[in-house]
């Protein structure tokens, strides 16, 4: 079973709970942060571009906090 139909067979407290813990530990990653995990392979002609695409689709990073 996938994490989103995982998700959608909680009960509605516990998506929330749940929802709410992840929006705790993650973040949306800027184009600077996706351009610079792409420094290894690719040249900044070719980031730049890329990088901006990819800024459009829902990439995030999962952090610790202290």
């Amino acid at each position: 079973m996938s994490a989103a139909r995982k998700l959608a067979a909680l009960s509605p407290e516990a998506r929330k709970a749940a929802l709410a813990a992840l929006g705790e530990i993650s973040r949306p990653m800027t184009k600077i942060e996706i351009e610079g995990r792409l420094v290894d392979g690719f040249s900044r002609s070719i980031r730049r571009p890329l990088a901006r695409a990819l800024a459009s689709f829902d990439i995030i990073v999962l952090e610790r906090r202290s």
